[in-house]
């Protein structure tokens, strides 16, 4: 068990480094033509992680994690492609003929200046009258009360989703992960149960035997023989959860030669 975990923790590591070098790789700004292109459209990557021992899962958006995991997302960019060439601008037209001007109108006379009138006489000016005496300032009302704040206006609706962009390059780290990925996986034989394992729990083994538990295969089992397991999974996995429930099917994300179990029997979970 202790290897298995180093292992997990190993390869969660790696797939980590992988998935940075790609989100930091992916936002870099691409020149065109000596000019900067525009920024590249955003891409999502999805991940389930398993919170005891940090192994990281690739799933598609709408896919769920498991019990025990935590999902996250990584925002990458693409590359934007190049800029097309300008196109020829067309010939211009040829220039039109300028028309004749016509001929000057004739001035009329300029008609004869009227008398102007006369300036009546100026009145007598008025006496001032006297300065009254000046008034007191008066004393500062008091503050009024403070108004009611106004009600918050609605919250305006969200704007539709922009367009998804072009998806990036693979990344190499990643490709040669995942090739070591789901062959010849979880073909090792059920273990004996010890009861000290944590019912749900999933293990990883290099053996050719389970360290308890029984290989998580998608297999369907009966409620009645696996109850407390059916409690903390329901049938999430598969089966009628009348009858009957489906373990996950761990076969295709197990690396080469490993068995993923899942322990059926043990100590019950409590929430601390």
């Amino acid at each position: 068990m202790q290897r298995g975990s180093a292992m997990s923790r190993k390869m969660a590591t790696v797939l980590a480094v992988a998935l940075a070098l790609l989100a930091g790789g992916a936002a870099a700004t691409w020149a065109v033509g000596g000019q900067p292109a525009k920024k590249p459209a955003k891409r999502v990557i999805h991940a389930c992680q398993n919170n005891e021992n940090g192994l990281l899962r690739i799933v598609t958006r709408r896919q769920r994690c498991w019990i025990g995991e935590q999902r996250l997302k990584w925002n990458v960019r693409g590359r934007v492609g190049r800029r097309g060439r300008r196109g020829h601008e067309g010939d211009a037209g040829p220039r039109g003929l300028r028309g004749e001007a016509g001929p000057a109108g004739v001035t009329g006379p300029t008609g004869p200046l009227g008398p102007a009138g006369a300036q009546g006489p100026e009145g007598p000016q008025g006496e001032a009258g006297p300065q009254g005496p000046e008034g007191g300032v008066g004393a500062q009302g008091s503050q009024g009360p403070k108004g009611d704040t106004g009600p918050q206006g609605v919250e305006g609706d969200t704007g539709p989703q922009g367009p998804r962009g072009p998806e990036g390059p693979p990344d190499p780290t990643a490709v040669d992960f995942m090739s070591r990925v789901g062959e010849d996986t979880n073909g090792a034989a059920k273990g004996r149960d010890f009861g000290d394992c944590v019912i749900g729990e999933i293990q990883l083994t290099a053996g050719n035997i389970t360290a308890g538990g029984m290989p998580a295969n998608g297999q369907v089992l009966a409620i009645s023989q696996y109850d407390a397991l059916f409690t903390l999974i329901g049938a999430t996995y598969g089966g009628n959860s009348v009858t009957t429930f489906a373990l996950p099917d761990l076969r295709a994300l197990a690396p080469d030669h490993m068995t993923y179990s899942i322990c059926a029997e043990g100590i019950y979970p409590s929430r601390d």
